[in-house]
């Protein structure tokens, strides 16, 4: 037996992690507010966008923990793939659907026009989470009516690069892997002069070793360092944890000139050390019920916050011809209120309910377990 396989985790040895559900929905929440700035009249997060790289690390040791068994016994990728596809799509083509209906409408108001052909073809390869290519009121947007969508194009991207090499990452390929992506990731940080990219056109192939970096960090921990390194932080030790990954989002982007060195450290360093930290923790019975409620939530309240956020900006515009920012901070407040509580009452309501029918219809005979 390699070291590869001694490393594998059995997807039964923990079912949940309930403190990375309450990371998840930390991140989730400050990214949210990142993009409120303007509702709210003041950027209170102004890294929130490195919510996205923990969002990769956590789904790297999730996935890690779940499938590494599985794929070993034989899980295919079309197998994979549809039940990665059953988990992101469903909440997904809702946010495409609301965006289609408000972003649209936007363009059409604000050019004067309607770009038939140019709108269709967006939404139809978005449809598919792939980018548009197609000039849409002659600008090329790659995700125009969700732009939180283009993380998750790069986390099906992750998902099956980690299944074409799993048969060849053991401890020494895993490591390569990690310094070079470590490597090619501070080089594109120096270049861009910040490593928030992968949203814009021409930032494709830039954009991997952020990503790379960060899934395959989280899968390099759940199988090398968490049962070697069993921390088992106390209450105090959780909410130390909580309120650092709070103050990484609220101060490294005011760092200015140097701020990228702040995020390549908030990635590599912070985001590493407290998903280890908290991931062998086993909150109380409540606490452990907020956490799963973040979590669940956390999905949702990513990936429809940029139509609900453009829909409420729509209101003091189209009714009193003000702008949303005139209303702030009490009209932000409201949203981002509402967009936590819709997307609770989502994942509740619709995207549970939608995974089961895609099951039932793609994976009759399968059990899908409920990851990142």
């Amino acid at each position: 037996m390699n070291a590869h396989q001694q490393a594998i985790p059995s997807a039964n040895s923990v079912n949940r992690f309930e403190m990375l559900d309450l990371l998840r929905g930390v991140a989730a929440l400050a990214v949210l507010i990142f993009h409120s700035s303007h509702l709210l009249g003041a950027q209170l997060f102004p890294s929130g966008y490195l919510a996205v790289d923990m969002f990769f690390m956590l789904s790297g040791f999730v996935i890690a923990h779940n499938y590494d068994s599985k794929i070993k016994a034989g899980m295919t990728l079309r197998e994979f793939m549809l039940v990665r596809g059953i988990r992101l799509f469903p909440c997904y083509w809702l946010g495409l659907a609301l965006g289609l209906v408000v972003a649209s409408g936007r363009m059409i108001r604000d050019a004067g026009y309607t770009d038939g052909f140019g709108l269709a073809a967006a939404a139809l390869a978005n449809l598919f989470m792939l980018p548009s290519v197609t000039p849409l009121y002659d600008k090329v947007d790659l995700f125009p009516f969700n732009g939180a969508s283009w993380s998750l194009m790069y986390e099906l991207i992750a998902n099956v690069i980690f299944w074409l090499l799993f048969r060849f990452l053991d401890g020494f390929n895993l490591i390569a892997l990690l310094v070079v992506s470590t490597i090619a990731f501070i080089l594109v940080g120096i270049h861009y002069g910040t490593v928030d990219i992968g949203m814009r056109e021409g930032e494709a192939l830039s954009a991997l070793p952020r990503v790379v970096f960060s899934f395959f960090a989280g899968l390099a921990l759940r199988r090398y360092v968490h049962d070697a390194v069993p921390i088992r932080l106390s209450s105090v030790g959780n909410v130390v944890a909580v309120a650092v990954l709070v103050a990484t989002f609220a101060f490294v982007g005011r760092l200015g000139a140097t701020a990228v060195v702040g995020e390549l450290v908030a990635i590599m360093v912070i985001f590493p050390l407290l998903l280890l930290c908290v991931s062998n923790t086993v909150p109380g019975p409540r606490w452990a019920k907020v956490c799963r409620e973040a979590g669940n939530a956390s999905y949702p309240v990513y990936i429809l916050q940029t139509p609900i956020m453009m829909a409420f900006a729509a209101i003091p515009e189209l009714f009193f011809h003000l702008k949303a920012r005139d209303w702030a901070p009490t009209f932000g407040i409201v949203a981002v209120a509402s967009i936590v509580a819709v997307a609770w009452w989502v994942d509740g309501h619709i995207e549970m309910g939608a995974r089961k029918a895609l099951k039932r219809f793609l994976l009759p005979s399968q059990r899908v377990p409920q990851v990142l």
